[in-house]
């Protein structure tokens, strides 16, 4: 869906982790290097805690230290495009940033190696 109102491109992401999967609601932002997921979100389907490394992620205006990479058994849109053991930032976003859960990353896209079309005139994604 695109939300006309923010600007941003909000999917619906099935995430599995160690504990639980649970479907989670991602902008799109392929200017973001890595797939970022709210810390709450990790600890709630739950990850190996022991593969979890400290990282610092650059945004437009600053460099932040207070997130890690981490480790989750899935993540899948669009009923089975997905990539097993994928390994996503865990930060917080502004809060409230549109009401979403992270950011769908370009690391996402690149792996899956698939047409994404964006069509803003229809309102809709399309991964081929």
């Amino acid at each position: 869906m695109i939300d006309n109102k923010s600007g941003l491109i909000v999917i619906s992401v099935k995430i599995i982790g160690m504990i639980i999967e649970h479907n989670v609601r991602l902008a799109i932002d392929t200017g973001t290097t890595f797939t970022i997921l709210r810390p709450g979100i990790i600890d709630y389907i739950g990850d190996n805690v022991k593969d979890r490394q400290k990282a610092s992620v650059t945004t437009g205006t600053k460099t932040e230290y207070n997130c890690y990479f981490t480790t989750i058994k899935r993540i899948e849109l669009f009923e089975g495009i997905g990539i097993n053991n994928f390994k996503i930032v865990a930060k917080n976003l502004p809060n409230p940033l549109y009401m979403i859960d992270g950011l769908l990353g370009l690391d996402f896209f690149r792996f899956i190696k698939k047409k994404l079309c964006i069509d803003f005139k229809k309102n809709s994604i399309e991964i081929d």
